[in-house]
């Protein structure tokens, strides 16, 4: 077996549909692991995210038992649900926080790895609606702190300043920055010189540009398992094929650099015992 962890750092699957398939091609093409984060839906009451992390730590123990992949679990309150809370007439910081300490909870429990993906809108919102996401991200990243698990952030494209300022939020708040991980990051945050951690589109673009650097990286789809678009956001096995792009390139010119993001990385991150399928 590989002695390299394959791993798809943010992948969602839909409860509602064949969620085994895209598990499986990935297995099949290469893949060892991937970070299952919780797939919105409509939020109808205040059990909500009790229900939706239910469903996804069943189909984390269904994938599990169907494959040999490592299936590490992300848990949390979305950044577009306040704006959901709110149509409902319910206070969104107090229900959000509510899932921050409910993913908590199931961390420590060692049923799942991270708190996400939680952050700010990634689109134009009112200074007011972000002011009290920040409030949730801090709030969260305290929470992290005592439970000792990673956050996965999800916000607008972070700017070098906006990198500065997120970084600032995890040292006020106790989180290690090697700790925070920035979903859906550009290649130019790697250059920041940040200890945060990115983890970039798993396209032929980024890997060629992340290769040519020597901060390690992680890979990620933000496959989503939409049964009208099977390839939303990217292809199910887009991280093993870039894997195996990255071996048949780089090789032994670049030995160190794939060691650490396939093996260093995700062992630091999330700890070596998360990953038991090599």
């Amino acid at each position: 077996m590989n002695d390299h962890i394959v791993l798809d750092n943010h992948f969602h699957l839909n409860y509602n549909n064949d969620f085994l398939a895209a598990p499986k091609l990935f297995q099949k093409q290469g893949g060892t692991a991937i970070n299952l984060t919780v797939l919105p839906e409509n939020i109808s009451d205040r059990n909500h995210y009790r229900v939706l992390y239910e469903k996804t730590m069943t189909m984390a123990e269904r994938v599990r038992s169907q494959t040999d992949l490592d299936v590490l679990i992300t848990l949390g309150p979305y950044p577009l649900d306040f704006l959901n809370w709110v149509k409902l007439g319910m206070d969104p910081v107090d229900a959000m926080k509510e899932g921050v300490d409910l993913a908590c909870k199931i961390i420590e429990e060692k049923k799942a790895n991270a708190i996400g993906e939680i952050g700010r809108i990634h689109f134009p919102v009112d200074e007011t609606v972000t002011a009290k996401l920040n409030e949730i991200l801090e709030y969260s990243m305290g929470r992290a702190h005592d439970v000792n698990c990673p956050v996965i952030l999800h916000t607008e494209d972070l700017s070098a300043h906006a990198v500065e300022n997120v970084e600032n939020m995890a040292r006020k708040n106790g989180l290690p920055l090697q700790k925070l991980i920035k979903h859906h990051a550009l290649f130019e945050n790697i250059s920041h010189a940040s200890e945060m951690i990115f983890s970039l589109p798993a396209s032929r673009t980024n890997m060629r540009l992340g290769m040519t650097q020597d901060i390690p990286f992680f890979m990620e789809t933000d496959y989503v398992d939409d049964p009208l678009d099977k390839n939303r956001y990217m292809p199910a096995d887009s991280v093993p094929r870039r894997y195996a792009t990255i071996l048949q390139e780089y090789g032994l010119k670049r030995e160190s650099l794939i060691n650490d993001i396939f093996g260093t990385l995700p062992e630091r991150v999330y700890g070596g015992d998360a990953f038991r399928a090599r």
